[in-house]
């Protein structure tokens, strides 16, 4: 074969994305419900007993104080992505902590129609602690910008009783906020969390929470059966009723795990039960984060730290597109609608950073 004309086919191989084994989501039959426990006058009561013994109820104007802050993000070094449009890298310290990882991520575009909690724009990460699984949020103020945005780390606990708390245990894999409510996702349920609940510690009994200033404590939780994984969980505002859309992280395993939407109410309440009004597989492997858009999927998939991160998102049905990211860890995924900008962020040390993609141009 002429070289030129060899050279011309590998080329056009390179840019045409091939359909051969490509990855799609596919509808199952199965039903799944939801069931819950706490989130009752029994749950109130013990928060109210942790403000009044701990501290006191805050909410971001005082979280954000200029006066009082003393974390800020950073601006990106570079594109951690090709085509990444936004985004910020934490302070040194939270960048290369080990026994920290980031997972989950949300903002005030999901918990209001305006897609701002009073004053304020805000970002939620979600963190799991190595090697025990305490878990926290971390609450960034990008009003102004995502690079110098301010922002407070936030240890979640549970009420045990009299005032008392001990920190939750939780991979804490995804993240969903909705009115007042910040769904957790927790391998195997939804943590449930009111965002009014945001505790200041008082000075002389934050050895009581591993030394934070802030805790938030967990209200209630759902609980799926049959059983199924809860690996990360996001928010869908596309359609006449929001849901929460849950993935569920197959680790190397041969297929991918499932995906399930669940209503919730445009306040972020939900039942005492729920059913869930849709669910697929997909052949998708280890899949890390998991959103909805008119019907159309977005997947991150990764494993493992020195290997590529992967985007999948198309229609169900239908070959998804792949795009490889070099970064490797990317984890859950938010969507801003307004801008339509798809946020993720990288679990590991020294180049964990959060960042956003343009989601039509992905496939979204």
């Amino acid at each position: 074969m002429n070289k030129r004309i060899a050279l011309g086919a590998v080329l056009l191989t390179a840019l045409v994305p091939s359909t051969a084994h490509a990855q799609q989501v596919t509808g199952i039959k199965t039903g799944f419900t939801l069931t819950k426990s706490g989130l009752d006058a029994g749950s109130a009561s013990n928060i109210n007993a942790v403000a009044n013994r701990m501290g006191r109820r805050v909410g971001f104007r005082e979280v954000f104080n200029p006066r009082i802050v003393e974390q800020h993000t950073r601006g990106l070094d570079g594109p951690p992505v090709p085509n990444a449009l936004t985004g910020f890298r934490w302070e040194a310290g939270n960048e290369g902590e080990p026994d920290w990882r980031p997972q989950g991520i949300t903002g005030s575009a999901d918990a209001y129609p305006n897609g701002m909690a009073g004053n304020y724009k805000v970002l939620i990460t979600s963190w799991h602690g190595e090697p025990t699984e305490y878990s926290r949020v971390t609450l960034h103020n990008t009003t102004d910008s995502n690079a110098g945005a301010p922002y407070r780390h936030v240890l979640l606990v549970y009420p045990t009783g009299g005032g008392q708390v001990q920190p939750v245990i939780s991979h804490a894999g995804g993240l969903a906020w909705i009115g007042n409510f910040l769904y957790v996702a927790s391998t195997d349920r939804l943590l449930v969390f009111k965002i009014s609940d945001l505790i200041k510690v008082k000075p002389k009994l934050r050895g009581e929470v591993r030394t934070y200033d802030y805790i938030l404590p967990l209200a209630g939780a759902y609980t799926p059966s049959p059983a199924l994984g809860v690996s990360s969980v996001s928010l869908d505002r596309s359609q006449k009723q929001p849901a929460l859309v849950t993935s569920e992280f197959l680790p190397n395993a041969a297929t991918g795990g499932r995906i399930v939407r669940f209503p919730v109410k445009a306040n972020g309440r939900m039942g005492a039960t729920v059913a869930s009004r849709n669910a697929w597989s997909t052949d998708v492997t280890n899949i890390q984060g998991a959103l909805m858009k008119s019907g159309r999927f977005a997947i991150t998939s990764s494993f493992g730290d020195g290997n590529p991160s992967y985007l999948f998102a198309g229609a169900r049905k239908t070959p998804l597109r792949k795009t490889e990211w070099p970064r490797s860890g990317a984890e859950d995924l938010f969507l801003v609608g307004s801008n339509d900008r798809l946020y993720t962020l990288t679990e590991f040390e020294k180049t964990r950073r959060v960042f956003a993609v343009d989601a039509s141009d992905h496939g979204l």
